[in-house]
């Protein structure tokens, strides 16, 4: 896992859960979000430009966040 991807993902992990941080992951690949890291989404990360990667990891976790923002103060 290339540096600053390692992270993003653990920090993801963390917050969210293993499951939607590797879904986050495969949807900022373009591959299909399976929640597992296995072949395709392995050699998808190693051809891909991390630092495209990581902004659009970025832009999807603040993305969840706003709607999970926008959600609670309708309640």
């Amino acid at each position: 896992m290339p540096s600053g991807v390692d992270y993003m993902l653990f920090d993801d992990g963390v917050l969210s859960g293993p499951v939607i941080a590797v879904k986050t992951l495969q949807r900022a690949l373009r591959v299909p979000p399976d929640g597992h890291i296995g072949v395709v989404t392995s050699a998808a990360i190693v051809h891909a430009d991390h630092g495209t990667l990581l902004e659009d990891i970025a832009v999807a976790r603040y993305a969840r966040y706003k709607a999970i923002i926008k959600a609670h103060r309708r309640t």
